[in-house]
């Protein structure tokens, strides 16, 4: 019975172990994927066309500027992932109904 509790030790030891080194590991790839994040945010608030980009559970979760001017400014009041796409209500237009802009 001695003999197990210096190995019951070491295996406590190695659990720990392991279990800090992924904790460091999941923050810094979530460090990481945060930089990324802000970069393409930035990068695409740039871009010359209107762009709007929802979550899986259709959350608004980015948009940039050339949009709201295309859905007539009603953006800015939304913050970013707070309301489902689907709630949003546009004045409709016709398919054929050439934007004016």
């Amino acid at each position: 019975m001695s003999d197990l509790l210096p190995a019951a030790h070491e295996v406590a030891q190695q659990l720990l172990d392991t279990r800090t080194a992924l904790d460091q590991a999941v923050a810094r790839q979530t460090a990481q994927l945060s930089m990324e994040k802000d970069r393409l945010e930035r990068l695409l608030s740039d871009v010359p066309v209107g762009l709007m980009l929802c979550s899986a559970e259709h959350q608004v979760v980015f948009y940039n500027g050339q949009i709201v001017s295309l859905l007539g400014g009603w953006i800015p009041a939304l913050p970013r992932g707070s309301t489902g796409v689907f709630s949003i209500t546009c004045t409709p237009r016709r398919l054929n109904t050439p934007m004016r802009g």
